[in-house]
C-alpha cells in the first residue's frame, strides 16, 4: 500500500478521519512482516497444527480458509471500535492486525500449557477414544464435559456407574491422558456397540434428552437439509455469473429486525461509474457525532479514557468459551468488563477439571493448589482486563444485585440458551425492564428458535454438526480419525465482537437497545461457505484435502530434522515439520533452485501446476526426503529469503521465544495472585492511537466483590458479610462443588 502511494499517511492527508485496517499474516512490524504466507502457513505458526493429525502422518490444518475468516471477523470488530472513537473526535486510525496473533490468543489454542508446565503436547499415534463413534448411518461425536453418568443413563446401562474400571465417573480427555487409557478404550467399545444399534437422529435425540453434549458428524448434504437450519433459513440463494448458489445467511440475528436479503456479489467494475459520478458529493460530511444515549453512570476507574470503549460497561455472564472471549476483546478495546460467576456452578472445562488426576493437566506447575480454579490455564490464558465478581442469581438478593448491575451497564453477553436464562430467572424481559437501552447477546449452540433451541453444545460437537469436521483431515482418512476441534468457540467470539460493536453504533444513532441471537453453528457456516456454495452448484461433495490445495502444488507439510533432546523440559524435539506453499511458477522455480534440483522442472510430471497437482504423491516424497535433512526453523528462513513461502510448524515451546513475536511484544508477563508470574497472550491488534495491552491480570474467583458490590452498588459492610455467609457471593466454590473438583 505504501509503495502504491496508498499508505495510511497518504490517506489521512485527504481524509483525517480515515480508518485503515491492515490484515496481514504476521503484522506490520517484526522480522516476519514481509514473509510470504497463505492459510496453511498461518495455521502452522498460529494454530494448533503441531498437535493435530495422527502420527506418523503429517500435522493437518483446519478446513477451508478458517484463519482468514477468523481474522476478517476480528478485523471487522476492531475497525468498528476505531470508528467508535473517530466519531467522538474526528481523528482516524491505522489498525495493524496479524492473522497469526488472531489464532494464538484464541481460547482453543491452549497456549499456556508450555508456560505453565514446560510440556509440549505430543501428537497421537491412533484416534483418541471417547470422541467419535460409528452408527448405523454415519458417525457421531460426543462431548466429554458432563461425565459418564448421563451417557450411561441415556444408554440404559446404569451398571457402568458401578464398574470399578470407570470409577472416576469421567469421560474427559484429561482422564484418558491421565492414566485410564486402557479403560477408556474399553468404554469406547461399549459406547460404540450402543451407537451401532441406532441412527444418528435417534442418538442425537436420546443423548440430548439427558443433556449429553453430542451431535452427528454431518457432511454438507446433511447440513443443508437439517431441520434446524431449514427452520432458521441459514442458507439462502444468490446469483453470480448467471449461476444460482446457496450460501450462508448472516451469522447472527437481531431479534425484532427482519433479515434483509443478501445482495448478489458484484461483477468486476459494476459500480465504477456510480462512484465516479457522485459518491464524493453525497458523502462529504462530518464524522463526529454525539451519542444519543448519554446516561451518566458511575465508573470504577477513569484512567483509560484514551481507549475507544472507555465508558462502556459490559456484563460478562458467559461460560466456556465464546462469550467470555468476546468480552475479552471488548475489554482490550477499553470497555469496563465485569465477569459474573456463581460459586455454586463451575463452568465446564474453564475453571478446571472435576476430579483432577495426575499429572494434573492444565494447572500451573502441575499443582492444583488450595484454589485450583484460580490456577487453571484455560481460564488464565484469555480472561485479562476484567473485574471478577460472584453472584448467585437464583437467590433473591443475588438476582436483585445482578439486575442493579445490569441497570448501570450497556451490554450483557450470556453464553447460555434462553431456557437456561429462564431457569436462572434473568430472562431478557427482566433485563430490559431495568435497562431499555441494553444490548443483550445470547450465545448458544443453535440459536433461540428451531427444534434444537434447547440442545446442549460445545465447540467439539459444533465442529461435527456444522460439517467442518467432515471437510478437514487427510484424503485417505475418515472423519472418525479427526480429533475434536473447538474452533467454533473462537470464530463465534470474534463474530459476536463485531455484532456487539454494530449494535453499539446503531444505539448511538437511535438510542435503542437490541437482542442479538448468536449460534455457534451459524458462526461456522461462513468458514465453509465456499464448499457449501460449490456443492449447491455442482451437487458434488468436496473432498477432504488435508494440507493440499485445489490449485497449487507443492502445498503441504513435510518432515524435518529432529532437535537434540532437552533433559530439563518436555520440549518437542521429535516429530518436527515444515509447511511449504508454492503458489506460482516463480516460487516453484525458486524452490527447485534452493534444493539444487532444477531437473525437477524438466520432469514431465512436474512441469506445470496442472501436472504437479496430478502427481502430488511422488512430489511430496521427493520433498520429504530433502526437508528431513534440515532444521525446520533454519530452512524456513532460508526459503523465505529465497522467495518461497514456508513456515516451521511451531510447538508452544518455540512461540514464547520466537523473535517475531518478541519484537512485536505479543506476550506480556503478569503477576497473578494464585498462579504467580507467567507470560500471557495479548490483544490481537495494534493501533496508531493507543495501546490495547494487558492492563489487568486475570481475576481470581470473586476477587473484585468488594470493589463492585460496595464501591459500585453501595452494599454495606454488614450486608457484604451476610451475602458471604448465605452463599450469594464468595471467593471459593461451595463445598459440594469443591468436593466434585477434588
Amino acid at each position: 500500500m505504501v509503495d502504491l502511494g496508498l499508505g495510511y499517511e497518504d490517506l489521512r492527508k485527504v481524509n483525517p478521519a480515515i480508518v485503515l485496517t491492515s490484515i496481514t499474516p504476521f503484522g506490520q512490524s517484526g522480522p516476519y512482516r514481509d514473509y510470504g504466507a497463505d492459510e496453511l502457513l498461518v495455521y502452522a505458526m498460529g494454530g494448533c497444527m503441531s498437535t493435530t493429525g495422527i502420527r506418523p502422518g503429517a500435522p493437518v490444518r483446519l478446513a477451508s480458509e478458517s484463519s482468514s475468516y477468523l481474522a476478517g471477523a476480528g478485523a471487522a470488530g476492531v475497525t468498528l471500535t476505531a470508528l467508535w472513537k473517530t466519531a467522538t473526535d474526528g481523528e482516524g486510525d491505522h489498525i495493524d492486525l496479524s492473522m497469526v496473533e488472531c489464532l494464538l490468543g484464541a481460547p482453543d489454542r491452549k497456549i499456556l500449557d508450555w508456560e505453565y508446565r514446560r510440556i509440549d503436547e505430543a501428537r497421537i499415534f491412533a484416534p483418541r477414544p471417547l470422541q467419535n463413534f460409528p452408527c448405523q448411518d454415519g458417525f457421531f461425536a460426543i462431548g466429554l464435559a458432563r461425565g459418564l453418568q448421563y451417557v450411561a443413563e441415556a444408554m440404559d446401562q446404569r451398571e457402568l456407574l458401578e464398574d470399578k474400571r470407570f470409577a472416576t465417573g469421567s469421560m474427559s480427555s484429561a482422564t484418558v491422558v491421565g492414566g485410564d487409557v486402557e479403560y477408556a478404550a474399553e468404554l469406547d467399545t461399549i459406547i460404540s456397540t450402543w451407537t451401532m444399534q441406532h441412527t444418528r437422529r435417534e442418538i442425537f435425540e436420546q443423548l440430548q434428552r439427558y443433556r449429553v453434549i453430542a451431535g452427528p458428524i454431518n457432511d454438507i448434504v446433511d447440513l443443508v437439509n437439517d431441520p434446524q437450519f431449514q427452520h432458521r433459513e441459514s442458507f439462502v440463494p444468490i446469483m453470480s455469473g448467471g449461476q444460482e448458489y446457496r450460501v450462508p445467511q448472516r451469522p447472527y440475528r437481531e431479534i425484532g429486525i427482519p433479515l434483509q436479503p443478501l445482495v448478489d456479489p458484484p461483477t468486476q467494475g459494476q459500480h465504477t461509474q456510480d462512484l465516479q459520478g457522485g459518491f464524493d458529493r453525497e458523502r462529504r460530511h462530518s464524522v463526529v457525532s454525539t451519542p444519543r444515549n448519554s446516561r451518566v453512570r458511575p465508573t470504577i476507574h477513569t484512567d483509560q479514557v484514551e481507549l475507544p470503549l472507555a465508558g462502556i460497561r459490559v456484563i460478562d455472564f458467559g461460560e466456556a468459551f465464546a462469550g467470555p472471549y468476546c468480552c475479552t476483546l471488548l475489554a482490550d478495546a477499553g470497555a469496563e468488563v465485569i465477569r459474573v460467576e456463581n460459586i455454586h456452578r463451575m463452568p465446564a472445562n474453564q475453571r478446571g477439571q472435576p476430579n483432577p488426576v495426575p499429572p494434573y493437566l492444565g494447572y500451573k506447575d502441575g499443582i492444583p493448589g488450595e484454589r485450583p480454579w484460580n490456577r487453571f490455564g484455560l481460564h488464565n490464558s484469555h480472561e485479562r482486563n476484567k473485574y471478577g465478581v460472584t453472584l448467585d442469581v437464583k437467590q433473591p438478593r443475588g438476582r436483585e444485585l445482578f439486575l442493579q448491575l445490569v441497570s448501570m451497564s450497556d451490554i450483557v453477553v450470556a453464553n447460555f440458551s434462553r431456557s437456561a436464562m429462564a431457569s436462572l430467572h434473568v430472562e431478557y424481559d427482566d433485563l430490559i425492564s431495568v435497562n431499555p437501552e441494553l444490548i443483550m447477546t445470547f450465545i448458544s449452540g443453535y440459536g433461540v428458535d428451531g427444534p434444537y433451541r434447547d440442545y446442549a453444545a460445545l465447540g467439539s460437537t459444533i465442529d461435527a454438526v456444522s460439517a467442518h469436521q467432515s471437510l478437514r483431515g487427510d484424503p485417505e482418512s475418515t472423519v472418525i480419525d479427526n480429533q475434536h476441534s473447538y474452533f467454533s468457540d473462537t470464530i463465534t467470539a470474534y463474530t459476536a465482537f463485531f455484532a456487539v460493536m454494530s449494535a453499539l453504533h446503531r444505539r448511538r444513532n437511535t438510542g435503542q437497545g437490541i437482542l442479538l441471537d448468536m449460534a455457534l453453528t451459524e458462526s461456522m457456516f461462513p468458514v465453509i461457505g465456499g464448499p457449501i456454495a460449490a456443492y449447491s452448484a455442482t451437487g458434488e461433495l468436496p473432498p477432504m484435502r488435508g494440507n493440499r490445495d485445489a490449485v497449487f502444488a507443492p502445498h503441504g507439510c513435510y518432515r524435518s530434522r529432529s532437535l537434540p533432546p532437552d533433559p530439563d523440559t518436555q520440549r518437542l524435539t521429535e516429530d518436527r515439520w515444515i509447511a511449504i506453499a508454492c503458489r506460482s511458477e516463480h516460487e516453484w522455480l525458486m524452490l527447485t533452485r534452493h534444493m539444487g534440483r532444477e531437473d525437477l522442472r524438466e520432469d514431465p510430471r512436474f512441469r506445470g501446476a496442472a501436472e504437479r497437482l496430478l502427481h502430488q504423491d511422488p512430489l511430496d516424497e521427493i520433498l520429504n526426503e530433502w526437508t528431513e535433512r534440515h532444521d525446520a526453523t533454519e530452512l524456513m528462513r532460508e526459503l523465505q529469503s529465497a522467495g518461497v513461502p514456508a513456515m516451521a510448524v511451531m510447538p508452544d515451546s518455540e512461540l514464547f521465544d520466537d523473535p517475531h513475536l518478541r519484537a512485536r511484544g505479543y506476550f506480556t508477563e503478569i503477576d497473578h495472585r494464585d498462579a504467580g508470574r507467567y507470560r500471557t497472550p495479548g490483544p490481537i491488534w495494534r493501533s496508531r492511537r493507543y495501546t490495547p495491552g494487558v492492563r489487568m491480570p486475570v481475576y481470581c474467583l470473586g476477587e473484585h466483590n468488594r470493589e463492585i458490590l460496595q464501591g459500585l452498588l453501595g452494599v454495606s459492610d454488614d450486608e457484604f458479610v451476610a451475602l458471604t455467609a448465605s452463599g450469594v457471593i464468595g471467593e471459593a466454590y461451595a463445598d459440594d462443588v469443591k468436593a466434585a473438583h477434588r
